[in-house]
């Protein structure tokens, strides 16, 4: 009887045990990858992620390619990341570079696959963004001071309602490789350069861009989009704040273009083709995570208002942001908000190692500037 007895207590403290040990590894995963624990997002809680850090940002203009090079850079800075700067130098050196030694590319850079995959590995994520194309053609206009090329008081309607003569016409940056067309300037930077396509063309490019583009942002719905960025790449929601950067203001003219859309539309039908096709395809993705989503949704958007009103108040002592069911709690100190701003001064924290393309940053010194969880 006392055999049986002491088998039974033994077996059940073995039990016992067990149970303690596989209910430990669930709260560790659930803490150590950072991600809400909700009923409505099992499916995201049980992808076990592991962050992702190979990226491919293709940087479209004045698509708030700043504001998402910022939030990469940042990222990749106190990851220390190695980034490429030029493909083709890199090929052209003969590098053999392995996978683990390259992780991004953040370029103004029409795109070109067949670089990209002799560089970068299998997995990397290819990243994009796109706005509305009326939006974006006033966004060029002013960005580019195309206007004093026309001798007009309205140097735009005169532009639009000339557009077939002007279809065209280039802009220029120091930063770009070559000149940027006004006409279709989204479809030529992801890789479009026909004149005059088909429809079945322009279906075809559509598909093309979706094979081989992970997610496209798109900026009327940036915070939508970063939040499916933060989810896609495995990352927390403080990796993606963000304050806006390069954005101007225009003085609008009280004038409306709308009568000259259609206009704009003929010269411009591939890039409404893929603006509307990515726009849906960010809604269905969307829809896709779940209702809660919305709720993370709601949480990023009132994490950057709070992070932008304390970045531009004078307080001095450090930002400390509760927990969610989205996000742990984090400490923001004040010079951290002049990084999220320009990458300038983080550069200053750095030393650039330069080689046949590629950098590798170095700290010069151990920096306190950064967001530390609690």
């Amino acid at each position: 009887m006392a055999n049986i007895f002491y088998r039974q207590v033994c077996g059940l403290t073995l039990l016992v045990s067990l149970l303690v040990i596989y209910n430990g590894i669930q709260l560790f995963h659930r803490f150590h990858n950072h991600v809400p624990v909700s009923s409505e997002n099992r499916a995201y809680i049980g992808q076990r992620c592991t962050p992702r850090n190979n990226i491919y940002l293709m940087k479209n203009h004045k698509c708030g390619s700043s504001t998402i090079y910022n939030i990469l850079f940042r990222y990749g800075y106190y990851k220390n990341m190695t980034f490429v700067t030029d493909l083709r130098r890199v090929l052209n050196a003969g590098h053999r570079l392995l996978p683990r030694n390259v992780n991004m590319y953040l370029r103004h850079a029409v795109f070109e696959p067949e670089l990209t995959t002799a560089v970068f590995p299998n997995k990397t994520f290819y990243v994009t963004s796109i706005r509305e194309p009326f939006a974006a053609l006033k966004s060029l206009f002013n960005y580019f001071a195309v206007g004093k090329r026309f001798k007009s008081p309205d140097p735009l309607q005169y532009y639009l309602e000339h557009i077939e003569q002007y279809w065209d016409i280039t802009v220029y940056h120091k930063n770009m490789y070559r000149s940027l067309p006004l006409s279709n300037h989204m479809s030529f930077m992801l890789g479009f350069t026909k004149k005059n396509p088909s429809q079945d063309q322009i279906k075809n490019f559509v598909t093309y861009v979706e094979r081989r583009f992970d997610l496209v942002i798109v900026l009327e719905y940036f915070a939508e989009s970063l939040v499916l960025l933060k989810r896609y790449l495995c990352w927390d929601l403080h990796d993606v704040l963000y304050l806006p950067v390069n954005r101007k203001v225009y003085k609008e003219r009280s004038i409306s273009y709308s009568h000259l859309w259609q206009k704009h539309w003929n010269v411009n039908m591939i890039d409404y083709a893929v603006y509307e096709h990515f726009k849906q395809t960010l809604l269905r993705k969307i829809l896709s995570e779940g209702s809660g989503f919305r709720n993370e949704v709601i949480t990023f958007k009132q994490m950057v208002k709070t992070v932008q009103s304390y970045c531009d108040s004078s307080s001095a002592i450090p930002l400390r942001y509760p927990s969610s069911e989205w996000n742990k709690a984090f400490v923001l100190p004040k010079n951290y908000c002049t990084y999220m701003k320009t990458t300038t001064s983080l550069r200053k924290e750095f030393r650039e190692m330069e080689v046949n393309g590629f950098i590798r940053y170095v700290k010069v010194r151990n920096s306190q500037h950064t967001v530390v969880t609690v």
